[in-house]
This record gives structure tokens, C-alpha cells and sequence, in this order.
């Protein structure tokens, strides 16, 4: 599997830094990033956010919440669903994340269901464009449903929208 992360250089300290001999704090996100371009997700542990949150005398979580929540949906969640399809593994990998970065499921869960909805609907279009919708390509519908993760309320609402839609346009 390919990596969403590569990694990057760390900024240099300004002047002011180099007299106190601390640490730029956005160079924790750089560090972040490039732990997660080096390591698997599997094999990166709590200690590895404990020793950049040390060095740099903070937390990546209190700190940088808002840049966490992105690197979960923007680099992984989106590089995830490219294919539309979550595996075993990337469903993993998500999870591990939310608890390396101390996220909740309300951190994730709108931008989760959007981005997963947003799958489900093109790929019903595609399905009923061509007039019968057989077993198979029910079963298809329900297996993207299941693997997305999408609530079933969501999953019927948009196939109401698309089949509501579908009639008025003929």
C-alpha cells in the first residue's frame, strides 16, 4: 500500500529560538508527518506522539487538534476512499489514528459520512442508469453500503433522492 505522507524537512529556528534554545512548535507537525511517512500506522505507538510532544514541550492534541482532524480526513480518509473501498487494514489504520491523535468520533464523523455518501451516490447513479436493478447489482449497492461504513438512514435517503430524481428526469 502506498503512503499518503512523505517526508518533509524541518523548518529552521528564527534568531529569538536559537537564543533561547527552544524548538519551533510547528516543527512537531513536520515530525508528526514524517513519522507517519516512515512508520506503517500499525507500528507507531503512543510513545512515538509522547517523545515529539516532549520535545517540543507540547500537546500535539491540545495544541494542533484542528491539524489533526485534517490529517485524518484529508490525508488518510480521502487517500483511503480513492478507491471506494475501505479495507481491513485501512479501517485499522483510521482507528489507530484517532487514538494516536486523541480523537473522537465527533471529530471525524461529519467529514466520514460526507465523503462516504458522496461514494454511495455516484456509484447508485451508475447502477441505475441502466434501467433493471438486478440481485447482483443490489448486492453491490449493500456491500459498498456495508464496507463504507454508511448508516443505513444515509444509504436510504440518498437512494430516495436518486430515485426521485431519476423520475422526474424521464
Amino acid at each position: 500500500m502506498t503512503n499518503p505522507f512523505t517526508i518533509q524537512p524541518l523548518k529552521k529556528d528564527n534568531l529569538f529560538q536559537k537564543l533561547l534554545k527552544t524548538k519551533s512548535p510547528n516543527n512537531a507537525l513536520i515530525e508528526l508527518n514524517n513519522l507517519l511517512a516512515s512508520k506503517p500506522i500499525s507500528a507507531i505507538s503512543i510513545g512515538d506522539i509522547n517523545r515529539i510532544e516532549s520535545e517540543y514541550s507540547l500537546s500535539l492534541s491540545r495544541n494542533y487538534k484542528k491539524e489533526l482532524i485534517g490529517i485524518y480526513n484529508t490525508n488518510l480518509l480521502k487517500f483511503y476512499l480513492n478507491d471506494s473501498i475501505l479495507s481491513d487494514q485501512e479501517k485499522g489504520d483510521l482507528r489507530s489514528i484517532k487514538t494516536l491523535f486523541n480523537l473522537i468520533e465527533t471529530d471525524v464523523k461529519d467529514v466520514h459520512l460526507e465523503l462516504t455518501a458522496d461514494i454511495y451516490r455516484i456509484k447508485l447513479e451508475t447502477v441505475l442508469k441502466e434501467d433493471n436493478l438486478t440481485d447482483s447489482k443490489a448486492s453491490f449497492l449493500d456491500s459498498i453500503i456495508k464496507n463504507l461504513e454508511l448508516p443505513e438512514e444515509i444509504s436510504l435517503k440518498i437512494t430516495e433522492e436518486i430515485k426521485t430524481k431519476n423520475l422526474t428526469d424521464k
